[in-house]
């Protein structure tokens, strides 16, 4: 079984690492420039012919047996996977189709176990920004899957969909492994109701996340209704779905919506980069 983890030599980060005073504090790269984490995860026709974890296995992933079909596309468990608001801004790596296994138990999060899943890694080598940090760091070495994340997408209708992120070391400070339930990112429909006000359209188990105005020369004024959707409805805690509803918004974002003002691409929006 392979073993996703950072290249042993990253263990040196703390002691190469520039650092520079900023409010009081240190900006550190998560890794020294230009590295890269190793991957090994073997795949045919999108599905993985070989096992890999994350953690030590606190999450790992196996090949599914070749009688086991998919339900959906490997483009189309793409399209959702990299919607996923629990990865934005990190950088995808691979999606294949897996029996998955999560050993954290996280209360009001299903179970993830052998789980017939589309399972999409990212990476994330973002700057931190160490305000309270002080001094050098300390030398640490770095949890053995820091920067990774992971998407398991139940392939059936009502089966688990949640975001594993690895362990990681974060200003010189141990964050522990999480489990959370997975949403997806949606640009929604909305209709004009009169200068100031649009009607967005909610699909079912989708809450408001933000409304964001643009310009262009060619379209002019856009507005874009942006929600939070559930990957797998089902498996939310009580009370989190409410029905497909109608939302007015008349926020300061619209404020200048006219008759004349564009309608954003709707659906699924990327979340991560390529």
């Amino acid at each position: 079984m392979n073993s996703i983890r950072r290249p042993s030599d990253l263990t040196r980060r703390f002691r190469i690492v520039a650092l520079a005073l900023v409010l009081g504090g240190l900006i550190l790269p998560a890794l020294p420039a230009g590295a890269q984490p190793a991957l090994t995860a073997a795949r045919n026709h999108g599905r993985f012919t070989q096992s890999f974890t994350l953690d030590n296995g606190a999450m790992k992933v196996r090949p599914a047996p070749k009688s086991m079909k998919p339900t959906r596309t490997e483009s189309e468990a793409a399209t959702e996977i990299w919607a996923t608001s629990g990865v934005a801004s990190t950088q995808r790596r691979f999606v294949g189709f897996g029996l998955a296994t999560i050993s954290i138990r996280v209360k009001g999060v299903p179970t993830v176990k052998s789980l017939p899943a589309w399972i999409g890694v990212t990476y994330s080598n973002e700057v931190q920004s160490c305000t309270e940090m002080t001094g050098p760091p300390k030398k640490l070495t770095p949890p053995h899957s820091d920067g990774y994340a992971a998407v398991i997408l139940g392939d059936r209708g009502g089966s688990p969909a949640v975001v594993y992120t690895a362990a990681a070391d974060v200003c010189d400070k141990y964050r522990p492994a999480s489990v959370q339930d997975a949403l997806e990112m949606w640009s929604v429909p909305w209709t004009y109701v009169r200068a100031g006000v649009v009607a967005a359209h909610y699909p079912s188990c989708a809450k408001w996340y933000s409304t964001a105005g643009g310009f262009s020369p060619k379209s002019g004024l856009t507005i874009t209704e942006f929600v939070t959707q559930a990957e797998d409805p089902a498996e939310m805690p009580r009370g989190y779905c409410q029905p497909a509803h109608t939302f007015m918004d008349d926020s300061s974002q619209v404020v200048g919506v006219t008759l004349a003002t564009h309608h954003d691409t709707t659906g699924p929006r990327q979340q991560v980069t390529s």
